[in-house]
């Protein structure tokens, strides 16, 4: 009994089949339970999960103070808890941690679908990479959709040339929306979904030539109120494009928002067109 005792892997191997749980597991809970969030250490999985924000800053100097072999004990003893280590890792891009906990955890389908929305949204290409070759649950339209939102060119590569669930007009209006150039430029060239009308009222407001590719290429038609966005934005260049292609009511709209800002350059030349 002594030698057992003495040493440190026997006794840890004892301990697991106890109740109760480990130092730094209690540790955990109390640091859960100072930020309000004690029901992820006892409630099922319908309970929300805190934002990345919160958990790397819980879990960052947990982790980092603890260890691996911690972080294995949390994923085999705290189910709820641990969940929140996968995500952790597919936040910061620590596969080798990630590897780690897999080995003794069993992740729910959600937990899965979680992991590659994360990694997604923070363009980690070594995690997507890794949750593809392990076969992870949860790659939809929407992975690439939220790695475009966010602007992670090479993690849309990577998807584009690895999964086969594509994208949707999302991807291509959320480039758009968020002036992700080199985005829609490689979205336009390489897919084929293509964006909404939204997308294209979007490019309007931003003045962005995608507009005019996407219309002289004749992958969507105008719906007219894009030369509106476009005066209120004080987009003159954009403006005298869209004046040929849009009908008189909406020259018109485009003149009332541009006098209404002050944009002179693009009344006088509405005016004309009008006369």
């Amino acid at each position: 009994m002594s030698s057992v005792l003495q040493s440190p892997d026997l006794l840890e191997l004892v301990f697991a089949f106890q109740d109760g749980w480990y130092q730094e597991q209690l540790d955990l809970i109390m640091t859960l339970e100072l930020h309000g969030l004690r029901h992820l250490v006892h409630s099922a999985s319908s309970q929300p999960f805190p934002s990345m924000d919160r958990v790397v800053e819980i879990l960052s100097p947990w982790i980092e103070k603890h260890g691996i072999s911690a972080a294995q004990r949390l994923v085999r003893d705290m189910a709820q808890v641990g969940g929140l280590l996968f995500l952790h890792c597919a936040h910061e891009g620590n596969t080798v941690l990630l590897k780690s906990i897999q080995e003794v955890g069993n992740i729910s389908l959600g937990t899965q679908q979680r992991i590659v929305h994360t990694a997604a949204a923070a363009g980690h290409v070594n995690v997507l990479e890794f949750l593809h070759q392990n076969n992870y649950s949860g790659f939809t339209a929407d992975t690439m959709d939220t790695a475009v939102s966010h602007g992670h060119l090479d993690a849309v590569k990577f998807l584009h040339a690895n999964r086969s669930e594509g994208c949707t007009t999302k991807a291509l209006d959320q480039a758009i929306y968020h002036g992700h150039s080199d985005l829609i430029d490689w979205l336009y060239t390489n897919r084929t979904e293509g964006c909404s009308h939204s997308g294209l009222l979007f490019a309007a407001k931003k003045g962005s030539p995608i507009l005019q590719r996407i219309v002289e290429d004749g992958r969507m038609q105008l719906g007219g109120s894009e030369i509106i966005h476009a005066a209120r934005s004080g987009h003159f260049t954009l403006v005298k494009y869209l004046a040929s292609l849009v009908s008189t009511n909406h020259i018109k709209r485009a003149l009332e928002a541009a006098t209404y800002l002050g944009y002179t350059e693009i009344c006088q030349y509405l005016n004309t067109v009008i006369s």
